[in-house]
């Protein structure tokens, strides 16, 4: 058996707010991303523009819009 990777970023909002952010699906899906299934390139992430966005060493970036509407559909999803 095959241990699953687990693809977590911990976020704290501008507002003060925390989420937990599963980006499992994004990395495994979508050839952008795939270079982010090495553990030390997905660790190596850090926020840009100002807390538009984050960015990982190696170029690959992803909005905090899109990190906020994970975060809600997510949080929804563990209240239901």
């Amino acid at each position: 058996m095959v241990a699953q990777r687990e693809y977590y970023l911990a976020i704290m909002w501008q507002d003060g707010g925390q989420s937990i952010v599963d980006i499992k699906d994004v990395v495994s899906q979508l050839p952008y991303f795939a270079s982010l299934k090495d553990e030390g390139a997905f660790q190596n992430v850090s926020v840009v523009d100002y807390g538009t966005g984050i960015e990982w060493s190696n170029g690959i970036d992803y909005s905090a819009d899109s990190l906020e509407v994970m975060a809600t559909e997510q949080a929804s999803l563990l209240q239901a």
